[in-house]
């Protein structure tokens, strides 16, 4: 059964998820909602209009900052027992694209349809995303759903890995975003994580400077993240599976 999931302008009311047992990774809420905010009043004391906004911006961004750093990463378990998890299902794989010859930011205007004028994967890129779906295969892992960056290294990694790939622009590459960008797409692939709830597992491929952004975690080319959605109490990271 494939769970729901809409690209949508990430919201939330600022809630910090707090930190579960044993020390595990648990992804923080996201920050900065749309919803119609009450009317402060106070011994005089009028926020209204920009000044606001402003206010409730400087909010955002400092919660942001906090959400970044607000965990540690913890292996649970060996890769063995990772793969055992992955097999049972209900999990999200997080991973940027296999290697590739450059790290070129490629342009908005460079569509999908453009691949011809795009970077692709090296061979050992190539390489690293047959040897991982070899390894799925071998171990029978369903994924319902794989969402990639319009990128085509992405869009070639994930052909390679699961055998097909659906474009999706919140895990689009951040590095050419102005900050206020870079923010939403972070909250917006935190929250993708956190809501995911199917028998079945789902993919993203994406870049590594978007992971970092995120999950404040440093990540090889197609190495992959496992990560345990919780809905509201946010998320924990397992480990991870490296490409080589």
């Amino acid at each position: 059964m494939e769970a729901s999931l809409t690209a949508r302008r990430p919201a939330s009311n600022l809630q910090q998820m707090a930190s579960s047992n044993r020390g595990h990774f648990i992804g923080c809420g996201s920050c900065c909602s749309n919803r119609k905010r009450p009317h402060v009043s106070r011994s005089g004391f009028d926020v209204r209009g920009t000044q606001r906004a402003t206010i409730w911006r400087t909010l955002c961004t400092l919660a942001w900052f906090a959400l970044t750093a607000c965990g540690s990463v913890s292996q649970v378990g060996t890769e063995p027992d990772l793969w055992d998890r992955l097999a049972h299902g209900g999990y999200v794989l997080l991973m940027p694209h296999a290697s590739a010859p450059s790290a070129q930011v490629m342009p908005p205007e460079l569509a999908t349809e453009q691949c011809a004028r795009q970077d692709h994967l090296s061979e050992h890129g190539r390489s690293e995303a047959q040897q991982l779906a070899e390894e799925l295969a071998s171990r029978t892992v369903s994924v319902s759903r794989i969402l990639t960056s319009h990128d085509c290294r992405c869009i070639e990694t994930a052909a390679i890995v699961f055998g097909k790939a659906e474009p999706w622009s919140v895990i689009d590459d951040t590095r050419g975003d102005n900050t206020e960008m870079q923010r939403d797409k972070s909250i917006a692939l935190r929250e993708a994580i956190i809501r995911w709830a199917s028998q079945d597992n789902l993919a993203l491929v994406s870049h590594q400077s978007n992971i970092e952004a995120a999950l404040g975690v440093v990540t090889n080319p197609a190495e992959v993240l496992l990560i345990e959605p919780l809905g509201d109490a946010g998320f924990r990271l397992l480990g991870s599976l490296p490409s080589d």
